[in-house]
C-alpha cells in the first residue's frame, strides 16, 4: 500500500470516528443513578455540582439554582427550579404552561414561581436523549426566568 493510500485510510477512519456516536450516547438507559446523570450534566458544561443525598444533586444553569431528583428506582429524572422575590402572578405562570411545551410551571405554597420537567427513561432512552433533556432544562430555566418576572 502506498503511503498516499495509507494515509487516505488514516483520514477516512479519524473521520468515521469523530462522526460515529459516542458509546455512552448510544447505550440504553432505563434506570440512571444520581452519579450518571450528575457525569451528563458535567459533560454538558455544568461543573459545579453538589450532591444533596443519593438521589439528588443541584448545579447552576443561566445563574438559576437547578435541582435534579432521580424518582421511581431510577426510571424518571425531574428538575426543579425555584425563584424568591419575584412578582411572578398566577396569570404568567398561566401563560407559560399554555405556551411552553415539556414543562410545567406554578406558584408554590410561599408564592414563589417553579419550574419542573420530567423525564421518564420507561423502555429505555438514549444518552443522547439525557443530554437533550439537560439542553431543555438549561434553556427553560433561562426562559421563565425572563417571562415569569
Amino acid at each position: 500500500m502506498s503511503l498516499a493510500r495509507f494515509l487516505r485510510l488514516g483520514v477516512l477512519v479519524a473521520v468515521l470516528a469523530a462522526a460515529a456516536p459516542s458509546l455512552e450516547a448510544q447505550k440504553s438507559y432505563s434506570r440512571i443513578t444520581r452519579d450518571e446523570l450528575m457525569s451528563m450534566v458535567r459533560d454538558e458544561g455544568f461543573g459545579s455540582v453538589e450532591t444533596r443525598d443519593d438521589k439528588t444533586f443541584t448545579t447552576k444553569m443561566e445563574g438559576y439554582r437547578v435541582a435534579f431528583f432521580i424518582l421511581s428506582e431510577g426510571e424518571s429524572v425531574q428538575a426543579y427550579s425555584g425563584r424568591t422575590g419575584t412578582k411572578a402572578t398566577l396569570a404568567s405562570v398561566n401563560s407559560w404552561n399554555r405556551d411552553k411545551r415539556y414543562s410545567r410551571a406554578y406558584i408554590d405554597d410561599d408564592g414563589d414561581p417553579v419550574l419542573e420537567l420530567d423525564l421518564d427513561l420507561a423502555g429505555g432512552v438514549t444518552g443522547e436523549r439525557i443530554k437533550d433533556f439537560i439542553t431543555t432544562v438549561r434553556m427553560s430555566v433561562s426562559m421563565f426566568a425572563s417571562e415569569v418576572k
